[in-house]
């Protein structure tokens, strides 16, 4: 199991194993053409390097979604989808040729990450006043969040059930954490793998991205729907109480209950935010994936 640890960029500077040691230290040109990969193993090289994306090793072009990248040119390779938005700019340049300070997150659109890293939150005490005090920045889940997650028992099941070789790949499954004490604030979330083989085919390595568009939408987690059904039936019984009694104490909002997702809709008044994701990847003597 290992753990990555991000510059201002998002880029992997450094990744750890599962007892904190530290088995691959990478930096890189502005462009993002690898300039140091120290590794002290050789069954692990990370394919999630320059802000975060997956490089392809026999291409060395990087992957962003829209399009590919290639770090040694400096430049896409293909015309950038949403090019009408920068007339000023060449199509092909990666972040206005400003690559230390902005980012492409998907190969379409440039975002900035100067300034202080991303807050994290361990617990639901940070997470509620991230909502209450923020203005909707993404966080950086835990450590010690994520590794609450990795021993959860459906987490288990299912990474014993890859590792056994009867998973299909790509694909993903849930976690529940809402009955962990620290971690009640992700609720449910989504786990994505992917299954890859070395080349001698003798090991594979699974790659987990947890927290995708996820985040802290509804601190106090009311179940919408049910809360929406509760409120429709309390307002039937207030309004038969007007008619029977002529008592009028007002009706209950259901536009409050309605699902939160991303948006000023919430219950109680604060600003949503995303969670930023973590990536975990697993090597492991392959059981029978081609």
């Amino acid at each position: 199991m290992y753990h990555y640890h991000s510059d201002h960029l998002g880029s992997a500077s450094f990744v750890t194993d599962a007892e904190g040691a530290v088995v691959q230290h990478l930096q890189y040109l502005p462009y993002g053409e690898l300039f140091v990969s120290q590794r002290n193993t050789e069954k692990f090289d990370s394919r999630y390097k320059f802000t975060a994306k997956e490089l392809d090793n026999e291409t060395s072009y990087t992957y962003f979604g829209a399009r590919y990248y290639d770090s040694e040119l400096s430049g896409w390779l293909s015309v950038d989808p949403m090019s009408d938005k920068y007339p000023s700019l060449s199509p092909y340049c990666y972040s206005a040729d400003n690559p230390v300070v902005l980012v492409d997150p998907n190969g379409e659109e440039l975002n900035t990450y100067d300034g202080p890293p991303p807050k994290v939150i361990t617990n639901n005490k940070e997470a509620i006043k991230h909502y209450y005090n923020g203005n909707g920045e993404p966080v950086k889940i835990g450590e010690n969040i994520t590794n609450e997650l990795l021993n959860t028992k459906e987490f288990k099941e299912y990474h014993n059930k890859i590792i056994s070789g009867n998973a299909s790949t790509p694909g993903n499954f849930g976690i529940n954490m809402e009955n962990k004490k620290d971690a009640f604030f992700i609720g449910n979330t989504r786990v994505d793998y992917d299954i890859t083989t070395s080349k001698d085919n003798k090991t594979c390595t699974v790659t987990y991205t947890i927290y995708t568009n996820d985040g802290f939408w509804d601190p106090n987690y009311i179940k919408e729907n049910m809360g929406n059904k509760m409120a429709s039936d309390i307002n039937l019984t207030l309004l038969s109480a007007k008619e029977i009694f002529g008592i009028d104490i007002g009706y209950i909002n259901t536009e409050k209950f309605k699902p939160d997702g991303l948006g000023p809709n919430l219950e109680l008044g604060g600003t949503p935010y995303h969670f930023i994701e973590t990536i975990i990847q697993y090597t492991f003597e392959n059981p029978g994936y081609y």
